[in-house]
């Protein structure tokens, strides 16, 4: 039972991070510019072996800057919908506070270009911290 409470959560955030890429690939503005990436989960175990707090390390990247964030979550599984809501506020941030598409640029659906057949970063490189503390909404 010790393993199958973490690969429980793991496999419930993997399928969030699934979603939240496949929103963001068939939202006819952004067309797959953005995605999140889950880098690294660090797990802990209840004193009264109730369960288990999962952090999380997600990086947010944007295709066309090369922009990308590194997000920082915790969860249990019984927080997974608050979990998958604060990372779509997160990637919210990051879109419009990080990259600053709405100040940098003037994307339409018209001019927009289609990012979906645009690879995924090999490799992640500078990977800066941003502050999320207000997703808290």
């Amino acid at each position: 039972m010790k393993n199958k409470d973490v690969h429980r959560i793991i496999k419930k955030v993997t399928r969030e991070i699934r979603t939240l890429n496949k929103e963001i690939e068939n939202d006819p503005l952004w067309k797959g510019r953005f995605y999140a990436e889950s880098i690294r989960v660090d797990y802990e175990r209840f004193d009264d072996k109730s369960g288990v707090l999962c952090k999380y390390f997600i990086v947010f990247v944007d295709k066309e800057t090369k922009k990308q964030v590194l997000y920082q979550n915790e969860t249990t599984g019984s927080m997974i919908n608050i979990f998958s809501g604060k990372m779509g506020w997160a990637m919210n941030d990051f879109i419009i506070d990080y990259v600053n598409v709405w100040k940098n640029e003037h994307p339409t659906r018209e001019s927009t270009k289609d990012y979906t057949k645009v690879k995924k970063l090999d490799k992640l490189s500078k990977v800066n911290e941003f502050n999320f503390n207000n997703i808290m909404r």
